[in-house]
């Protein structure tokens, strides 16, 4: 198991670990994002979040990177610039598919902005949801897509694929947090079932 620089601290278990957003985190920014005032604000933040992809790869997409009958957006893989035009194709829901359909001009970028100013987007949406902390970036939402497909059981190959790591050991980092976070449930059960009685450390 990785044991690096992670330096992992878990808060309560209401809230889960400090670096990921937990299951009752994530609809909460979901349903910000969708309230956001522009589309583009909200596309951008929802593409981050079903895909894990990083700001740089989220701002170069353009039109003829959506498969629109597959319900699909192939993403460059910028961390593999050693490969020749490195990309892989992510599924999204189609509601999205269907958002991002609108924004697209001519073969433009779909979404023409810097680096900082995807961070600043994705940062206010999770103030508008009301999150904070180390996991209230972009960063944290690549670790809850990456965690959260591993809690789902999605085989390990699949999810390197899908957020573009180069080795599957880079996939492996996020056991950690997995554990962690499946702590958090299994202390929110202890409470469930102890109604405080277990003595604190």
């Amino acid at each position: 198991m990785f044991t690096g620089d992670m330096n992992m601290t878990s808060n309560h278990p209401e809230y889960g670990s400090s670096l990921l957003l937990n299951k009752a985190e994530m609809p909460l920014f979901v349903e910000a994002a969708l309230e956001m005032p522009r589309v583009r604000d909200q596309a951008l933040c929802l593409l981050i979040f079903f895909t894990g992809c990083r700001p740089s790869e989220a701002n170069q997409i353009k039109p003829d990177s959506l498969i629109p009958d597959r319900s699909m957006v192939e993403l460059p893989t910028l961390k593999q610039r050693q490969k020749v035009n490195p990309t892989r194709r992510v599924h999204i829901p189609e509601f999205l598919m269907t958002m991002l359909l609108s924004l697209c001009n001519g073969d433009l970028r779909i979404f023409p902005l810097g680096r900082t100013r995807v961070y600043e987007i994705v940062k206010d949406c999770m103030n508008r949801a009301g999150l904070t902390g180390k996991k209230a970036n972009s960063r944290g939402l690549r670790r809850s897509y990456v965690t959260g497909n591993i809690l789902s059981k999605t085989p390990l190959p699949d999810i390197q694929k899908r957020a573009g790591h180069a080795r599957i050991e880079s996939t492996l980092r996020y056991v950690h947090l997995v554990d962690e976070e499946t702590r958090s449930y299994a202390e929110n059960f202890w409470d469930f079932a102890t109604t405080g009685a277990i003595p604190k450390e």
